[in-house]
């Protein structure tokens, strides 16, 4: 996920969205790693 976040920037990405949830609705639930998702766009924003 470090990665992705960093790859973003680069990129210029206006948007990510990173899910551990499975199909059919990957976006249901808060993923486990949710701590680290927000620190990461903290310090990326």
């Amino acid at each position: 996920m470090k990665q992705a976040f960093s790859e973003t920037e680069k990129n210029l990405v206006g948007n990510l969205y990173i899910t551990d949830d499975r199909l059919p609705n990957p976006y249901d639930s808060l993923p486990q790693y949710g701590g680290l998702e927000l620190e990461m766009a903290a310090r990326t924003h």
